[in-house]
């Protein structure tokens, strides 16, 4: 009862890949097709560039 099935949840990726209502909205976290408040911590830079650096780490990618 607390999942959603694979088409509820890929409800709002098609809804902001399709609707042109929203071609102009960037930076903006959705939720169920509509703007969501998100937490401090997602719009930390310093946090955002550690998480980078770890991801090229894990997938070896650097210098691409």
């Amino acid at each position: 009862p607390f999942f959603l099935t694979p088409t509820q949840g890929a409800t709002t990726a098609v809804f902001l890949s399709t609707d042109p209502s929203v071609k102009d909205i960037s930076g903006e976290y959705f939720y169920k097709c509509k703007i969501a408040k998100s937490s401090k911590r997602s719009k930390d830079m310093e946090l955002a560039a550690k998480l980078y650096e770890m991801s090229e780490k894990l997938t070896d990618i650097q210098g691409l």
